[in-house]
């Protein structure tokens, strides 16, 4: 979500803001590295609660489920 928030700042639509994020995942640009969320716009820290190192979101499984209901403008 920290990832669709970015890229919707400088897209024209919410169908291709959905669209540019699932490329970033897919392209490995978004991920948790040494307990930071990685995007495209830098690193955020995660709560000390999330014991992931490192996670990669470039299978299907993390990006397919996303869905843009309503109006895409």
């Amino acid at each position: 979500m920290s990832e669709f928030y970015h890229q919707l700042r400088g897209a024209t639509t919410k169908a291709e803001t959905l669209q540019l994020t699932q490329q970033a995942m897919i392209a490995r640009q978004v991920g948790i590295e040494n307990g930071q969320l990685v995007t495209t716009s830098g690193k955020l820290n995660l709560p000390p609660n999330i014991k992931q190192q490192n996670q990669d979101f470039s299978h299907p499984y993390y990006w397919s489920s996303f869905t843009l209901i309503g109006n895409p403008w």
